[in-house]
């Protein structure tokens, strides 16, 4: 193959893309694990940068987005029934 040193999609780049697009579904399992970037980083041996494209893209990228809000529980005052 001829092939000039910065070619983008030699045979290592492209494995390296496949090999992004793999570790989506893992990076997703590791966030709702509540991991963080730098953590999820490590275990799938791609950047943090890649994590946190992939966990913006997921709507996942802040811990808050993990568990949904408490409702609000307020205090209704003069529904008692007085008789």
């Amino acid at each position: 193959m001829n092939m000039h040193k910065n070619a983008r999609l030699t045979p290592r780049g492209r494995e390296r893309i496949v090999r992004q697009v793999e570790s989506g579904e893992e990076v997703e399992r590791l966030r709702r694990q509540r991991w963080t970037g730098k953590q999820i980083a490590a275990a799938t041996g791609v950047s943090p940068a890649t994590v946190s494209r992939v966990l913006r893209r997921l709507g996942l990228n802040k811990l808050s987005a993990l568990e949904p809000a408490e409702p609000v529980r307020r205090m209704v005052f003069g529904a008692i029934d007085r008789n």
